[in-house]
């Protein structure tokens, strides 16, 4: 990697230990860090490197500080990330959070399925509890989207990213928006259509499509505008969709979604009416009364259960169901690829069921959770049951009776990883094959001695040709006696969009992918 492309040096003596990147953009990263000497302070620091937000973003540190003010007078919300406070020296602002321990909510929902219809309920309760709270201080989000809902170490549900954040309303006078942002899917039709708009509306819209997501596992459409066909047949029907996926929602929750995603922003149900409405306060036992999560490992497990890559399964099939942007042809441009950071070697495919009879007994001594934090072997189990033979009912109580958070279950890294049966010499040229069937173009780089492991950059679109981009990590763990950890991370795009993208991966790496199971 040249010069242009390394990473640009942190500041120094911040008084805290930082650790590794969980979140990157274009100008900022944010990691976790602890205070020295304490173990159990983790939180998280946002550094945003003044000079690249300028130069790339247009944003003086002004406009920065300005975020900082509005994610500070919203921070005091149980569902909403805290603000701690900030510094900056000459080239760096850094935002000291609260770290979500639980990871990301959308990165633990299946593609094409969803989640449970109480899971559902409960996140969209606290989804509305935290943009009421802020609409109460008069400012709007602008930008709720699945890469900003995360969860802490309970489950529970927390907004974060006040890049967008404006405020339209102070001293009883309100201010219309110009500025078109957000993610394309969640995008109210005013917003798109670059006039001015009232920004609490639009976020009203934008809860809409996080539940119709978190009940169908996929987007409704890839923008609210006439000539998009998703839209238009939503539109033309009045919100009476027949077609997958809307056929499939239960009818209350199905009148809640047209109330939210009307065209006309004033016909949209306030958030005080939404409260009211018979699907939102259904009797729910994973809500306690204060409206977080009254049972941490219930709901980790039916997450994980969700998640499942049918092993009996060797072909892809793309789905055929009738949503018209997601299904064109998957070729790609040449100009969106992989770049493999590893000298390829000859394939040297080691069998998978030969090394399934061999047990992991390494793997039960060292797996890490978090950036600090030491368990036993949850995590890798857990993992692991994503490939298992036939959909389990239940996770083993081996691990559930380990488990005392939701965090310590349900992994707060990604799900989107799994373990190559064969040594990492190989694994090159078994994924540049695969990504090559996906129509992924592999730029695979000679220029590299000194092997220490596997990179894989990816640019690619996704089904609804919306760019996505991340990174293919492949380590030897040296304790799994020739397993390598493959895992893939989303630094751009939509995280379900993502997790179909590793699935298809996956399926064409499945005889080398270690399940556990004899």
């Amino acid at each position: 990697m040249g010069d242009s492309t390394a990473p640009l040096e942190l500041p120094k003596n911040l008084g805290f230990y930082v650790g590794d990147a969980i979140g990157q953009g274009a100008f900022a990263t944010v990691h976790l860090c602890q205070v020295f000497g304490k173990a159990t302070s983790v939180f998280a620091v946002k550094f945003v490197h003044k000079p690249t937000a300028k130069s790339r973003g247009g944003l003086s540190s002004k406009d920065i500080i300005r975020e900082i003010t509005l994610h500070k007078a919203c921070s005091a919300h149980k569902n909403i990330i805290t603000l701690f406070g900030y510094n900056e020296d000459e080239n760096w602002i850094w935002l000291k959070m609260q770290a979500a321990m639980g990871g990301d909510l959308f990165d633990k929902i299946e593609p094409d399925v969803g989640v449970h219809e109480d899971i559902c309920q409960m996140y969209f309760q606290q989804l509305v509890g935290a943009i009421e709270f802020i609409h109460s201080q008069g400012i709007a989000h602008r930008d709720v989207k699945p890469e900003n809902i995360l969860l802490d170490a309970d489950g529970n549900l927390m907004l974060s990213d006040f890049g967008f954040a404006t405020v339209f309303e102070r001293h009883g006078t309100r201010k219309q928006s110009t500025t078109i942002c957000g993610s394309a899917p969640y995008c109210a039709p005013e917003v798109v259509s670059r006039k001015s708009y009232d920004s609490d509306l639009a976020d009203i819209w934008s809860c809409g499509v996080a539940l119709f997501v978190l009940l169908s596992g996929c987007t409704p459409w890839q923008w609210a505008v006439s000539h998009d066909p998703d839209y238009a047949r939503y539109k033309k029907s009045k919100g009476k969709v027949k077609d997958y996926p809307w056929d499939r929602l239960p009818g209350d929750v199905l009148s809640l979604l047209r109330k939210l995603m009307r065209e006309n922003p004033r016909e949209r149900m306030p958030l005080k009416n939404i409260r009211m409405h018979p699907w939102f306060k259904r009797p729910n036992k994973l809500i306690s009364p204060n409206g977080q999560c009254a049972d941490p490992i219930r709901l980790a497990e039916r997450l994980i259960l969700s998640m499942h890559i049918n092993v009996d399964e060797p072909n892809i099939r793309d789905d055929q169901r009738p949503m018209s942007d997601r299904f064109h042809s998957c070729s790609q441009p040449t100009e969106l690829k992989a770049n493999i950071v590893l000298n390829p070697r000859e394939l040297n495919i080691v069998s998978a069921t030969r090394l399934q009879s061999q047990p992991m007994a390494g793997a039960k001594q060292a797996s890490v959770q978090g950036a600090f934090s030491q368990s036993g072997s949850i995590q890798d189990d857990v993992s692991l049951l994503q490939f298992s033979q036939r959909k389990l009912a239940q996770i083993p109580d081996s691990l559930t009776q380990r488990a005392s958070r939701f965090n310590e279950l349900c992994p707060p890294t990604t799900m989107n990883k799994f373990f190559a049966a064969v040594p990492l010499q190989s694994l090159s040229s078994r994924l540049a094959a695969a990504l090559h069937e996906l129509a992924v173009p592999v730029d695979e780089s000679h220029d590299v001695t000194r092997y220490d492991g596997l990179l894989i950059s990816v640019t690619t679109f996704d089904r609804r040709k919306c760019v996505m981009m991340g990174t293919i990590k492949c380590t030897a763990r040296h304790q799994y006696d020739n397993f390598v950890e493959v895992v893939f991370s989303r630094s751009k795009g939509d995280p379900l969009e993502w997790r179909y993208f590793f699935k298809r991966v996956a399926k064409l790496c499945m005889d080398i992918i270690y399940t556990d199971e004899k």
